[in-house]
């Protein structure tokens, strides 16, 4: 596998201009195939007008990749694998976060991963921060407009300049406006989100910055690409992992069931998430995917999608992950 075939080109972000009888014709006809493996619902018409602010926060990377992962030695993997049952003590890993009206994803994903793997490695819950990624890196090409995950863990949880490494959530919270808030749901108990385009990437303090690391560091050894055939073992041996895809129209309906997106979906964007595990569903594989649109969003924040074929580009897009470093704490 050449290093690459990381590099993909994302389809053009579509202006979200779909009426809202396009969404109601996806649902009526995924809802009523007697084939379809998944569920879907009405999306709220402000869900609809949010797109661009929801799938704008991947990009494609640019610079060396890391390494893809070699095996050594590889254990039998179960047939099914949640991380969240195998790791009751980690409850980052159940944890649904919202990136609310910041093209953040990408932030998100790999710091919910990282996260995750820093309490199943160290036994340390930890909320890290999002906000000190976007704002204070910004010359990494991170914002609220979008940044790549293998970027994060590479030039951030794994770097060794100054600024680097992550610090906490409590520290450095994330601040962007009516946060969380109703992206999704028809009959929501959060505030509505701001307007579309009136969010800009918070200014990065660095005063605060600096006096939260001092309170510590968290810090990843150089992260590597995983190979889709090993994705599974990856996530049983050492944790979630962070990944991207495209997101196509009909995705934002998606309500529980394996997705498979509708052979005339539409394309609008990429998307970063973290997948926490893997199963079988009426014979079909999937993979368990921690979503960043808040709990109201799809089956309780999360989703399945299909597993073993790259469906939306999911086991090719941004497939990355790093082990904690044995001195990643300093409090």
């Amino acid at each position: 596998m050449k290093l690459t075939s990381f590099i993909l080109s994302l389809p053009v972000l579509a202006t979200a201009t779909f009426s809202s009888e396009h969404y109601q014709s996806i649902v009526q006809r995924i809802n009523s195939d007697k084939s379809s493996t998944w569920k879907a619902t009405l999306p709220s018409d402000h869900d609809l007008h949010r797109v661009n602010d929801l799938l704008t926060g991947y990009k494609k990377f640019e610079g060396v990749l890391p390494p893809y992962k070699v095996f050594d030695t590889k254990a039998p993997t179960p047939a099914e694998y949640d991380a969240r049952v195998a790791h009751p003590f980690c409850p980052s890993i159940r944890r649904i976060r919202d990136q609310c009206g910041c093209g953040s994803c990408f932030a998100f994903g790999s710091i919910e991963a990282f996260e995750d793997r820093i309490c199943i490695h160290s036994q340390k819950n930890v909320t890290l921060s999002a906000e000190d990624i976007i704002s204070c890196h910004v010359d990494e090409n991170m914002s609220c407009q979008g940044g790549n995950p293998i970027a994060v863990w590479q030039n951030i949880f794994a770097g060794r300049k100054e600024g680097d490494g992550a610090i906490q959530d409590s520290c450095y919270p994330y601040t962007i406006p009516t946060c969380p808030c109703n992206h999704h749901s028809l009959n929501s108990s959060l505030p509505s989100c701001p307007k579309e385009g009136t969010i800009s990437t918070p200014q990065c303090d660095f005063s605060k910055k600096f006096s939260c690391e001092g309170k510590g560091i968290f810090r990843s050894q150089a992260p590597t690409l995983i190979p889709a055939a090993d994705m599974e073992q990856e996530i049983f041996e050492n944790g979630p992992i962070t990944v991207a895809y495209t997101v196509y129209d009909d995705f934002l309906t998606y309500k529980s069931g394996v997705y498979q997106k509708s052979d005339d979906a539409k394309a609008l964007g990429g998307h970063s998430v973290k997948i926490v595990g893997y199963g079988i569903e009426n014979g079909v594989k999937y993979w368990t995917v921690a979503n960043s649109w808040n709990s109201e969003w799809g089956d309780g924040g999360f989703f399945k999608i299909k597993r073993g074929v790259n469906e939306c580009n999911i086991e090719s897009d941004a497939v990355v992950a790093g082990i904690p470093s044995a001195n990643k704490i300093k409090i």
